[in-house]
């Protein structure tokens, strides 16, 4: 029986999906890895879903893709993550290449005349609708998202269409903002990095060391991290500046920060993970991005350049893919323990130019840097937004009924 509140409705998910709507990911038998080509249609993964990237690792060719149509996205689809990290959306674009999903997403694919696919993928971000999905996941080594039979009695209240849209449009023109953001960070970082090529190589061999004078990690108290308190930085939060994920932060208390001897983030410094799956991925403090007070756990190096003199540069150094490399496999060398020490970062190979070129290459990029670091600020301030709107809207505290949007 529905249930009215407001002029919303209460329905289960089974009842917007198409007849065939519910498409789960191939199994392994029938996408085998000698199917996975280097060029060709590419094979939407779990990280398509998770961070709403659109980067590829893995590809088929045209008969495969035939065999497999069954799988295929298309435009509007939600695809949904399965497996670890569950419950994870991102919707396909009129943009978005053809392709098929692995067996780590799940298709979703609505009935528009009466869900709108921007709505229930919104819906999906709330937390009602993140939970709806991971309570009814499963597993103690490896969460697995729910059978189907599960997941399709998932209800949730939905509104007319004429105010999914007015819902949708106000959401929308806040994501779209972000996404001009990111997009224009993107672009100043790519103009940054053409920048730090141009000097690198005019460098000559040598090791980190003559460049560093500060590597220290931090700490998280015995129990783990609190609910609330200064923001302690961990793999999951490490990511390409300006991006960063602010949904499930960990801290530490203030008196558990004022303690710490090492591990505290100042602007300007350069963040590194040292071990794990995670290992080499490099971020960046800045001008109270992401925080304005925050600390690093012990998987996390905080690193200074002599007197701070060339933070940017170390930054783009430590990004380079082959000094990348080095640092991997470095840490992937050691059978017991996979990971890095502060000595086998600095030992590391690069290539290092003069002072005096390096301050130019400073000089030349901090505006750049800087305006990053100020839309990173912005997008964190819309997200906040949007995701405080988020709940209100979709329970109908909000009321748009009435409002001309």
């Amino acid at each position: 029986m529905k249930k009215q509140t407001s002029n919303f409705e209460e329905v289960e998910l089974a009842s917007i999906l198409l007849k065939k709507g519910y498409i789960r990911g191939p199994f392994g038998s029938s996408l085998k890895r000698k199917d996975l080509l280097k060029k060709g249609i590419p094979v939407y993964e779990q990280q398509h879903a998770i961070n709403n990237s659109r980067t590829f690792r893995f590809y088929i060719d045209e008969k495969k893709y035939n065999e497999m149509k069954r799988f295929r996205v298309e435009e509007n689809d939600l695809i949904i993550s399965c497996s670890g990290t569950v419950g994870k959306v991102s919707i396909i674009q009129a943009k978005d290449p053809k392709g098929i999903i692995s067996q780590a997403l799940l298709i979703l694919r609505v009935d528009d005349s009466k869900v709108l696919p921007l709505y229930l993928k919104y819906y999906f971000m709330t937390s009602e609708g993140y939970n709806a999905i991971i309570s009814r996941s499963s597993g103690s080594v490896q969460v697995n998202i729910a059978k189907r039979e599960v997941i399709e009695h998932i209800k949730f209240k939905l509104p007319p269409i004429p105010d999914q849209k007015k819902i949708v449009k106000l959401l929308k023109s806040l994501d779209d903002k972000i996404e001009l953001n990111n997009k224009i960070n993107k672009n100043l970082l790519e103009q940054c990095c053409l920048l730090f090529d141009k000097i690198y190589y005019l460098g000559k061999p040598t090791t980190l060391n003559t460049l560093i004078e500060i590597v220290e990690s931090g700490s998280r108290p015995k129990g783990g991290a609190e609910n609330h308190g200064i923001p302690s930085l961990g793999a999951e939060k490490i990511e390409c500046f300006g991006i960063y994920d602010f949904s499930n932060e960990k801290y530490i208390s203030e008196e558990f920060y004022q303690n710490l001897k090492h591990g505290k983030v100042l602007s300007g410094d350069v963040l590194l993970y040292k071990d794990g799956a995670y290992t080499g991925k490099v971020s960046m403090s800045l001008d109270g991005f992401p925080h304005k007070k925050c600390a690093v756990n012990e998987h996390v190096f905080i690193i200074r350049t002599r007197n701070n003199f060339a933070q940017f540069f170390l930054y783009f150094l430590l990004s380079k893919n082959e000094n990348k490399q080095q640092i991997i496999a470095m840490a992937s060398s050691k059978a017991a323990q996979p990971g890095l020490n502060s000595q086998e970062l600095l030992n590391i190979n690069i290539l290092l130019p003069e002072n005096r070129i390096i301050n130019e290459f400073e000089k030349s990029i901090s505006p750049l840097m800087h305006k990053i670091a100020s839309n990173a600020k912005v997008n964190k301030s819309l997200i906040y937004l949007r995701d405080s709107l988020l709940p209100k809207l979709m329970s109908s505290e909000i009321d748009v009924s009435k409002i001309d949007i």
